[in-house]
């Protein structure tokens, strides 16, 4: 007898069960917050139609399950060897499940860089990214990923239209799962948004097996020399082991405190907003990334991951957010991140010497300029003082902040790291 013909009643008559038992369990807690005390202050019509709508797309993904597994069955119905179709059966250990995905880039590039959008249903934001890529693109050695959180039709379809005029490949995240919650404040959002980030990384490293990866979210423009930038840095990141990812955000690039477009640093802090990874850190990361991470770049920057390690960024911003509105609800937007700058000169990175970001020559430089810098202790002493390196310090976290509300920059720590320190 075919394996594929074994495995396959037990399989669909299981997950018909499964599909059921999910929707009934989420229509219930639906129906149970609904009749709670505290129903009228947890949650309003929004919060339960939003419940009632995830518990449809958890019935719609487990569906598309069953016609990945039927599809699979039909493939190796003549197997006569068990191990050719283990990879096929749904195990709860596995990666985020895809589709048959078709993976794209030159066959002249050894390896390209896939640069991931990630969206959900802003399609106007999205647009104005996909302008701004295709504005600096080299198509063949940096292939174009829309990943898509859920299957809502319109950004669906938006997409397609892109396809028609641009080699995209376009994902969607279809197996979004509730949280547990660990204080009755936390947003879902965050949840599913750190979901939506973990299917797609599998997605590059495990189903489409490229080496590293860029990130930008549905709310980004680029700078002209954004893709020199990380094509340069993707050398620093692999042959450093002390650097974990590169970064095109500077937290405090703001017009005035920026000037070298050429300057890079090596920061503590994981600022996110347009970075690069490599797959070695996906290895690390992929076990400690299950559904119940959430607020995935704080995460991100836990010592558990960043293990001492640095991050790779510039002086002036080779990404700029233009996203008012979203997730974090415009939380710091005006007041911090609508002023950073955008790098608008093109460097040519190929041309640069990169070998100063390398952690011993670097920590030699930093020390050096540390060494000879001119202490001050008050603001406006520093219009004195035209082209050199100041030093003010600060004694505890308190008068750091004091200090940072004077700069005009962005105070907030994160796992005990200032923000571009």
């Amino acid at each position: 007898m075919a394996l594929g013909k074994l495995f396959q009643r037990p399989i669909m008559i299981t997950i018909l069960v499964v599909v059921s038992f999910f929707f009934f369990v989420n229509v219930c807690i639906i129906l149970l917050d609904l009749t709670s005390p505290e129903s009228f202050m947890l949650y309003d019509r929004t919060n339960c139609h939003d419940r009632l709508t995830d518990a449809k797309r958890e019935q719609e993904t487990l569906f598309k399950h069953i016609q990945y597994l039927e599809n699979k069955i039909k493939k190796y119905e003549n197997a006569n060897d068990v191990s050719e179709v283990k990879d096929t059966l749904l195990d709860p250990h596995a990666t985020p499940f895809f589709p048959e995905y078709e993976t794209k880039g030159s066959k002249n590039i050894e390896h390209p860089i896939p640069i991931v959008v990630i969206t959900h249903n802003r399609t106007n934001y999205l647009q104005r990214t996909l302008e701004s890529i295709y504005s600096h693109i080299d198509r063949d050695k940096f292939p174009v990923i829309i990943s898509q959180d859920g299957t809502i039709e319109h950004t669906a379809n938006f997409i397609k239209g892109w396809q028609e005029k641009e080699n995209i490949i376009h994902i969607q995240n279809v197996g979004r799962t509730n949280p547990k919650w660990k204080t009755r404040s936390e947003r879902a959002a965050y949840y599913y948004i750190a979901q939506h980030f973990r299917f797609a990384l599998s997605y590059v490293f495990d189903y489409a097996k490229y080496n590293s990866v860029i990130f930008i979210e549905d709310d980004l423009e680029i700078s002209p020399d954004f893709f020199s930038y990380f094509e340069n840095l993707q050398i620093v990141l692999n042959n450093d082991p002390t650097v974990f990812c590169v970064s095109a955000w500077n937290d405090h690039g703001l017009k005035d405190r920026v000037k070298n477009p050429k300057a890079l640093y090596r920061s503590d802090f994981f600022p996110g907003l347009g970075w690069m990874m490599n797959r070695d850190l996906w290895n690390e990361l992929k076990e400690q990334w299950t559904i119940e991470v959430g607020y995935w770049d704080d995460w991100l920057r836990e010592p558990e991951r960043r293990k001492g390690r640095a991050c790779i960024r510039p002086e002036i911003s080779r990404t700029k957010t233009f996203g008012s509105i979203g997730s974090s609800s415009g939380q710091y937007f005006n007041s911090y991140l609508k002023p950073i700058v955008l790098n608008e000169k093109y460097i040519d990175w190929d041309k640069e010497d990169l070998s100063y970001l390398q952690k011993q020559n670097y920590d030699k430089i930093f020390m050096d300029l540390v060494d000879s810098a001119i202490v001050i202790s008050n603001i406006k002493d520093i219009e004195k003082y035209e082209d050199k390196t100041l030093i003010m310090r600060y004694k505890n976290d308190k008068q750091r902040r004091e200090l940072c509300k004077k700069f005009k920059i962005i105070q907030d720590e994160k796992a005990g790291i200032p923000r571009a320190s």
